[in-house]
Order: C-alpha cells, then structure tokens, then sequence
C-alpha cells in the first residue's frame, strides 16, 4: 500500500500526526482491509469446514473415498 506521502512536498519527520491526507487515506485503508479480512475469514471457515467433513468420510469409508469429484 502506498500512501499519499511519497512525492508529498509538505511531508516532515512526524507529519503523520496531523496530516488529513495521510489520515484520510489510512482509514480508507483499514476499512477496505477489515472487509478483505471478513471475507477471509469466511472463505477459511468454509474451508476448515469441508477438511473436517472429508477426514471423517477418510475415517468412515477408508483412504478410497474421493469426495464429490468421484
């Protein structure tokens, strides 16, 4: 991610405090990065759910059962 400061003619040691660019743009940054967490998260939820459900089948029927790919 790269924000506003690069190139920025005003930019000084500690200018993050108080620049409304900066702290514009970081927020934007961390809601989009919350929503690509959520969905993560569901993606990996939806994931563990399916390993569990085939190391069960694995249990069940032995090393021969292949899911629903046949």
């Amino acid at each position: 991610m790269s924000f506003t400061c690069k190139g920025c003619p005003d930019r000084t040691p500690g200018c993050h405090d108080h620049c409304e660019k900066y702290q514009k743009e970081k927020a934007e940054y961390e809601a989009r990065k919350q929503e690509v967490d959520k969905a993560r998260a569901i993606r990996q939820s939806v994931e563990d759910q399916r390993y569990t459900a085939i190391g069960k089948a694995v249990k069940t029927h032995g090393r021969k059962y292949r899911g629903l790919r046949g």
